[in-house]
């Protein structure tokens, strides 16, 4: 009974990392009526700036330098590619957000290479117990 639990519990943890992922596409989606298909490699550049930089200025800055480099990317794609396909065919709009997709894929895989990057997560790797149920603090 305990392994289900513990299933169960790291199930309901990862779905909710995925639920939030959808909940972006979904704003994205209700506020322009397109498909964001950039909206993974946006979430990328956010985790490659924080991964960078967390050495240098620990997580939590990181964390927030990820998030505003990674709102400053969305920001710029926005002023300097998809206001030229404003008022176009809603499709027109969802392939160009593939092209982005790709644009910051390939930039991103370039950078990185090969390097494995760690994001620093201030509540390492640890297990906690609770009763005979055991669960990482990552998923906690």
């Amino acid at each position: 009974m305990t392994t289900f639990v513990e299933l169960l519990l790291g199930g309901l943890s990862i779905g909710s990392v995925y639920a939030l992922i959808a909940l972006g596409f979904v704003v994205i989606f209700k506020a322009t009526e397109v498909v964001n298909f950039a909206h993974a490699s946006l979430l990328l550049a956010g985790g490659y700036v924080t991964a960078v930089l967390h050495d240098d200025i620990g997580f939590w800055p990181a964390l927030l330098v990820g998030i505003a480099g990674a709102a400053t990317v969305g920001a710029a794609i926005e002023f300097f590619v998809m206001r030229r396909y404003r008022g176009s065919d809603h499709s027109v709009l969802a392939i160009v957000t593939i092209g982005v997709d790709i644009l910051l894929i390939t930039e991103l895989t370039r950078r990185m290479g090969t390097d494995v990057l760690a994001l620093g997560d201030p509540w390492g790797n640890e297990v906690v117990q609770i009763g005979g149920i055991t669960l990482a603090q990552t998923r906690i």
